[in-house]
């Protein structure tokens, strides 16, 4: 969404002169923001400035006269150039916000008010960062950061950080020390004593290398966007990495998922079937699934782009296989409409903004992951993988199944659309209809669902 210009006069306060303020109002994602021009006008003379026009009688017949017009005609001429000044205005605020690569009303301000930025300072960063991901409907990723940035928050003020899923905005809102940490403070040591810090309060391998990757995407996006003068720490400092071995399912294991017995209609055979989806849908993620539309499906195909590469220079378009088992899920728990842009799942029925849909998917994914659990319990999947097993699993399993079947890389890289390498890039025509189909085949006839 554009952000929108508009000058307005705030009538509601006045000086002892009766003068009141103009201001240039931003709105964008439904926020307003408002900024002084250092301009005092009484509200009488703001008659000259709107954008409005009038019914007026001219040799015997009505005509809409623009307001400017109309004045000017009864002034005889006089000057009247407030409302000219202030479109001069509004088009300077427009060129700087078409000049942003990406809204943030902090880079506006810098633009328009010639404010100064203060990127020496770690919390600024993530904060603008924060906000162009979100700009950018991006919320995962913003989450993500907003975690990093929550985790410091508590490691400056040692306080205890395990039970950050129940963490609240208002929980850290008295903490000030984070704000005094400057990029030249993020050295080799502290991010040890960081990565030790998240160890002693319960977080995983995994999470403490999510953390680091968000602090060096900052590291490298002030040193080379905001010229921060800084030494780079992740050459000496490299995280441990967590071994993804236990992300992949075996074949027999999917089956024994496929198999299960779940009462239709209840929301373990949802979410069963949701699995058994992205498994057979080229390892097609949850919020993939349910933003897919009835214009992505054809009579044989599934086609769809990856929302996380969405509005990127390089989409990349997936195709998957419709297989019988596919079809059936869609049938058994799609919607009925035939609309072409409505939902094929309907968990996004009703979602007011791209706020809302990222809140139901997340909340549906949960519940699903927790069904998916119990599941893999009962089915007898070992107790260490069933009780993490989760909807990431399908996406993993498919890849690494494939690739022990003897498939190619090649096909797998371009079948879960990882367009970042030139390897899938070279690759990304190469396989057609007929082939998906064969692989796709080759999986479904294995699912005895």
């Amino acid at each position: 969404m554009e952000a929108s210009v508009k000058i307005v006069l705030e009538r509601h306060r006045t000086n002892t002169e009766g003068l009141c303020a103009v201001k240039i109002r931003i709105t964008h994602n439904r926020k307003s923001k408002y900024y002084s021009i250092k301009h005092l006008l009484k509200e009488d003379a703001w008659n000259f400035c709107p954008d409005t026009y009038r019914r007026v009688k001219k040799k015997g017949k009505y005509e809409m006269v623009h307001e400017l017009d109309y004045i000017k005609a009864a002034t005889k001429g006089a000057p009247v150039d407030i409302k000219l000044n202030y479109e001069a205005i509004e088009r300077k605020a427009k060129d700087y916000i078409n000049e942003l690569p990406v809204f943030s009303f902090e880079k506006f301000e810098v633009k328009f008010m010639n404010k100064p930025t203060n990127w020496d300072y770690l919390h600024h960063a993530f904060m603008e960062h924060i906000q162009e991901l979100e700009s950018e409907n991006r919320l995962g990723y913003a989450s993500s950061f907003n975690g990093t940035l929550t985790g410091i928050k508590y490691f400056m003020e040692k306080k205890p950080y395990k039970d950050s899923k129940n963490i609240k905005q208002k929980d850290h809102v008295n903490f000030t020390k984070y704000k005094s940490l400057k990029f030249v403070d993020i050295t080799p040591g502290w991010l040890k004593k960081y990565e030790q810090f998240l160890k002693n309060n319960g977080k995983s391998t995994s999470t403490i290398g999510i953390h680091s990757r968000n602090l060096r995407v900052l590291f490298n996006k002030a040193l080379k966007g905001h010229g921060i003068k800084a030494i780079y720490p992740f050459g000496e400092y490299k995280p441990k990495t967590s071994e993804n071995s236990k992300k992949a399912l075996t074949i027999d294991q999917v089956n024994a998922i496929a198999s299960h017995n779940a009462s239709f209609g209840t929301p373990e055979h949802f979410a069963k079937d949701m699995f058994l989806f992205s498994f057979l849908a080229n390892g097609m993620n949850m919020t993939d699934i349910f933003r897919l539309k009835k214009k992505n499906i054809t009579s044989e195909e599934i086609q769809f782009v990856r929302y996380k590469t969405k509005n990127k220079k390089k989409e990349v378009e997936i195709n998957v296989a419709l297989t019988p088992i596919l079809n059936r899920i869609i049938k058994q728990h799609g919607n009925l409409a035939i609309n072409k842009d409505v939902y094929v799942f309907p968990v996004l029925n009703g979602a007011k903004d791209e706020d809302d849909a990222y809140r139901l998917i997340k909340q549906k994914t949960k519940q699903i992951n927790y069904h998916i659990k119990a599941i893999a319990k009962k089915v007898g999947i070992p107790a260490d993988l069933a009780s993490s097993v989760s909807t990431y699993h399908a996406r993993h399993s498919y890849a690494t199944i494939l690739k022990n079947s003897g498939e190619s890389i090649e096909y797998i890289k371009e079948s879960l659309g990882h367009s970042s390498s030139a390897t899938t890039e070279k690759y990304l025509k190469s396989f057609g209809g007929e082939h998906r189909l064969k692989t796709a085949l080759k999986l479904d006839r294995q699912i005895q669902a």
